[in-house]
C-alpha cells in the first residue's frame, strides 16, 4: 500500500508539473501577443503623430483629435496590463541533497515589474519528488526562499518595460 501511494503521489506531482508548465506557456504566448499589440499601436501613434506634425499640416481635425486620443488610452491601457503579466522567467537547476540524488531539482522564478509573481520548486529524489509553489510580492516571499529559489527570482528580475 505504501508503494501504490507513492505512485499516486508521483503522478500528482507530474501532473502539476505538466499543468505549471502548459501554464508558463500560455502566458508566454499572451504576453507576446499583447507585445505585438502594443508595438504595432506604438508604430499607430508615431505614424499618427508624425503626420499631425508634418509642415504642410496646421489643423488637426476634431476626428484626426479622436483617433489619435483613442490610440493613446489603448497603448496605455495595455501598458497597465503588462505591469500585471508574469513575463519574466527563470529556471536554475540544481541537486537536491549531497547524496548525488535530485539531479532533476529545479527553481522556476516568474516575475512582472511590481516585482510580484511565484516561485516553483520541484525537488527529485530517488523515493520520489516534492513539488512546492511560493508567493512572492514586491520581491518578498511569503515563506522562506532557498538559496536556489532567490537566484531564480533575482534571474528574472524585469529591467526593461515597454512604454
Amino acid at each position: 500500500m505504501d508503494k501504490e501511494l507513492l505512485i499516486i503521489i508521483g503522478a500528482i506531482c507530474i501532473l502539476l508539473f505538466a499543468v505549471s508548465l502548459i501554464l508558463i506557456i500560455i502566458l508566454g504566448k499572451r504576453l507576446s501577443r499583447s507585445e505585438k499589440t502594443v508595438k504595432q499601436l506604438q508604430e499607430d501613434l508615431n505614424r499618427t503623430r508624425n503626420t499631425l506634425n508634418h509642415p504642410r499640416i496646421t489643423d488637426v481635425t476634431l476626428e484626426q483629435q479622436e483617433v489619435l486620443d483613442g490610440l493613446t488610452a489603448k497603448v496605455d491601457e495595455l501598458e497597465k496590463k503588462q505591469e500585471n503579466c508574469l513575463d519574466m522567467v527563470n529556471v536554475v537547476r540544481y541537486f537536491a541533497s549531497d547524496k548525488d540524488e535530485g539531479r532533476g531539482s529545479y527553481s522556476v522564478g516568474l516575475t512582472n515589474a511590481k516585482k510580484d509573481g511565484l516561485v516553483l520548486t520541484a525537488l527529485m529524489y530517488r523515493s520520489g519528488m516534492n513539488l512546492y509553489v511560493k508567493k512572492v510580492e514586491e520581491g518578498v516571499s511569503d515563506y522562506p526562499l532557498s538559496n536556489e529559489e532567490k537566484e531564480a527570482i533575482a534571474r528574472s528580475k524585469v529591467t526593461k518595460v515597454i512604454g
